[in-house]
């Protein structure tokens, strides 16, 4: 056997195609738009291409990413283009991402004049990739698929198989998800108390605010989460120099040392009025 067959039987060779998009809309809409929330991307795909080597043995010889970058409004191309990935910037079109077709297009090229890489990884979820998969796998190719379960088509983890499923959760280090879950975390909360002030007005705010039972104790302890969301976000634009509007004498900070108020004083807004404009701004 020759050096070129032993490095290829030894070792094995990987491409990956990134729909970028699909990473990066996800972790916008289901953790809120975390600040620079590329770099939890990044961290993805460096931790997915060192447990490719260190566990299925495969060297990632190809990668590539496509995405309507300019639409994303990030500097990604310069960081994925230092982690060894070709970027490729895809015009989006009104009726379908163009970026799915052109990955799917590079895969079957790869497939056809590169025959050393036997597997194929797609770090997407959408079902738009299922027949480019089949025809993979009628080629006697192993493919793989990454993606956050929530976002994953049923139907392609059909075609996948659950042990070619690789979990982005699991991709992301135990202190990312931690800031991560509980942001989305912070943000239902404050989410629910704020509905929670809507739907039933003043009357119940001040009955939560009286701690009326267990029920009354939790839904309390939700608006007092809500309304130090708020402090917290009105003191990091005091401290940023952000332009604030003159402070109201139902403002969330103390008058002599400018902290936010503890969740005691809110107490004394009795105005609904003024208190649904504060705690809903």
């Amino acid at each position: 056997m020759n050096t070129a067959a032993r490095i290829s039987y030894e070792t094995g060779f990987a491409a990956i195609f990134i729909d970028f998009e699909n990473i990066f809309y996800f972790l916008k809409n289901h953790y809120q738009d975390p600040p620079e929330l590329e770099n939890y991307a990044f961290e993805m795909l460096r931790n997915l291409k060192e447990m490719l080597a260190e566990k299925h043995n495969l060297q990632s010889i190809i990668m590539k990413s496509y995405a309507d970058f300019e639409r994303l409004g990030t500097p990604a191309q310069g960081s994925l283009y230092l982690m060894g990935i070709d970027t490729h910037n895809v015009l989006g079109t009104e009726h379908k991402n163009a970026a799915d077709m052109r990955l799917c297009i590079d895969a079957l090229e790869v497939l056809y004049t590169r025959p050393e890489i036997q597997s194929f990884i797609f770090v997407a979820g959408d079902r738009d990739y299922i027949p480019v998969i089949q025809n993979l796998k009628k080629q006697a190719r192993h493919v793989y698929a990454s993606a956050f379960r929530e976002n994953v088509s049923g139907d392609l983890l059909l075609n996948i198989g659950k042990s070619y499923f690789i979990d982005a959760k699991e991709l992301l280090t135990a202190e990312t998800l931690e800031k991560l879950e509980k942001r989305k975390a912070d943000y239902e909360r404050q989410k629910q108390a704020q509905e929670l002030l809507k739907a039933k007005g003043m009357p119940a705010f001040e009955k939560f605010l009286n701690g009326d039972g267990a029920a009354a104790e939790a839904e309390n302890s939700q608006l007092a989460v809500a309304t130090a969301s708020v402090a917290a976000q009105m003191q990091k634009q005091k401290f940023y120099g952000a332009p604030v509007k003159a402070k109201p004498q139902y403002s969330t900070f103390d008058e002599e040392d400018d902290t936010p108020a503890t969740f005691e004083k809110i107490k004394d807004i009795t105005d609904e009025e003024r208190l649904s404009a504060w705690i809903l701004s």
